[in-house]
């Protein structure tokens, strides 16, 4: 596939593709969300990268389950 010279994409999409390249190299990541903390840091917890990235998969896996068919059926 043939990329599109530079001039022919607009500068803020440009500055924005730029922008998500380095996050989701910086976070080692595929999801472009904050995620889901539960329960909330604290002022005084470190917040690192890979709580990050656990926070976001929390928030996957919450999107999932909410979205599953068997959401309120009890199985016994």
């Amino acid at each position: 596939m043939l990329k599109p010279k530079s001039s022919q994409i607009p500068k803020p999409t440009r500055y924005q593709n730029a922008a998500i390249d380095y996050y989701m190299g910086l976070t080692n990541s595929s999801y472009l969300h904050y995620g889901y903390w539960e329960p909330l840091p604290t002022q005084d917890e470190e917040l690192t990268l890979t709580r990050l990235r656990k926070a976001q998969e929390a928030y996957t896996d919450k999107l999932y389950f909410l979205k599953s068919p068997l959401v309120g059926i009890k199985i016994f």
